[in-house]
């Protein structure tokens, strides 16, 4: 599967000073605009002890907060329409975490409130899903075994950060096209949700052309 595109480089949140730099590398072409996307990331601040407190009590744990694919950082944030947000002074406190694409490459940021796990929301809107690059993984569907799909992004960080959880609901039935095994919702209520959305939706009707009825 084609890597996607260069992101366009975003507007740097005004507290980024090296994701600044960043993209100016970027712009000058002195790095890409992925790793641009990934510093400014790792530029934002670390969530503070209340907001990992109630992680943890959430039943996350420490290890996985410590890794690269899920690991959050904290950010004031305006939701957009389309299921897209932006950095802004004026907007909520958010937690931001990373989103890798086919080929793990660092394509996004991802931000959601910790009172909506399920409405998470993308920087760039190219990421489809959290754990697209398990998708292209052998290892994900070894033996038939299917991928996990949860309904929010706490569900997800519980397990780890092994799985998907959907982002952009029109475009998920693309990305999971001939993927290498099925996936699997979190009860059978979820799967039927997830069948909807990842069935690719019908073209428009046809029709043929009305006879036209000629004298006798």
């Amino acid at each position: 599967m084609s890597r996607a595109a260069p992101p366009r480089l975003p507007d740097v949140s005004p507290d980024a000073g090296w994701a600044s730099l960043a993209y100016a590398a970027a712009d000058a072409g002195l790095c890409s605009p992925f790793d641009a996307l990934a510093l400014h990331h790792a530029a934002l601040p670390f969530p503070d002890a209340s907001e990992l407190a109630a992680l943890r009590a959430a039943g996350i744990t420490d290890a996985t907060l410590r890794l690269a694919r899920c690991a959050p950082k904290a950010a004031t944030v305006r939701m957009m329409p389309g299921g897209r947000f932006d950095f802004r002074h004026d907007g909520r406190r958010a937690l931001v975490i990373p989103a890798y694409g086919f080929g793990g490459d660092f394509i996004d940021m991802v931000a959601w409130f910790p009172a909506r796990p399920d409405k998470p929301a993308s920087l760039e809107g190219r990421a489809v899903l959290l754990g697209e690059d398990l998708i292209e993984d052998a290892a994900t569907f070894f033996d038939g075994a299917p991928c996990s799909v949860f309904r929010d992004v706490l569900g997800w960080l519980k397990a780890g950060g092994r799985g998907l959880v959907v982002i952009d609901r029109a475009r998920v039935w693309r990305r999971l096209m001939g993927i290498g095994g099925p996936i699997c919702g979190e009860d059978a209520d979820h799967a039927r949700q997830l069948l909807d959305i990842v069935t690719p939706p019908r073209s428009c009707r046809v029709l043929a052309p009305l006879e036209q009825e000629h004298d006798a």
